[in-house]
């Protein structure tokens, strides 16, 4: 089949521009993308993409096919003397059918006082703790986790209450044998199960007290 030049044949078998938005495909083409609802034309919402609590990225794709329609990329922003949260930026991005970004509107969808900030880095911090168990769920590892939780439950509070710091200096300073053979086994990186992390590790990466470099110089195959 010959297609004209700047079209393709998109997953529906429709010969279609290719910078066509995908989002026409249920959206009335004299509607503005920019002030339409989106969420309310039937895509799959994917779920969303966290970073150690942090929403970071939502995805919306076709019912019947994996085409990215839509998606929302979320960025913080802080203050630069203080660094407290302030607002909740989103940036919306429109895929085209030939997979390119076709239209892009970033905004500010909330502004934060401090109470309200307060919640969300509470919420985040929880959240952090819930992968933690989450990823240990159904897997030899579980039985580990349940010890750590149980064995620090009331740093975990307070780190998830207070944002202490009291879960990451009694990592560092434990000294029950036990304790510390669990800490130092290896469970699969989460974004590549090819590759291994010491838990305590993975632990302190997961609650902000350890940076990324430090997290991936102790990367070993699995």
């Amino acid at each position: 089949m010959t297609v004209a030049e700047g079209f393709i044949i998109n997953s529906w078998g429709d010969e279609v521009p290719a910078k066509e938005l995908r989002v026409f495909r249920v959206l009335d083409i004299n509607l503005d993308p920019l002030t339409s609802d989106f969420t309310i034309l039937g895509f799959r919402k994917i779920a969303p993409h966290y970073d150690r609590g942090r929403k970071v990225k939502a995805e919306y794709k076709c019912v019947q096919y994996d085409d990215l329609v839509v998606e929302k990329i979320f960025r913080d922003i802080r203050d630069p003397q203080t660094g407290r949260l302030t607002d909740l930026e989103v940036t919306f991005n429109w895929y085209c059918e030939d997979g390119t970004i076709g239209l892009t509107k970033t905004e500010i969808v909330k502004e934060l006082n401090k109470s309200q900030a307060e919640t969300v880095e509470r919420k985040r911090r929880a959240r952090a703790i819930d992968f933690l168990v989450s990823e240990a769920r159904y897997t030899a590892n579980e039985a580990y986790i349940n010890i750590l939780m149980d064995h620090y439950d009331s740093e975990i509070t307070k780190f998830i209450s207070k944002n202490s710091s009291q879960f990451n200096d009694a990592l560092n300073a434990e000294t029950d044998p036990t304790i510390l053979t669990i800490l130092s086994a290896r469970v699969p990186f989460a974004s590549d199960h090819t590759y291994t992390v010491p838990i305590k590790e993975s632990i302190q990466y997961q609650i902000g007290a350890l940076g990324e470099a430090s997290l991936l110089a102790t990367l070993e195959l699995a």
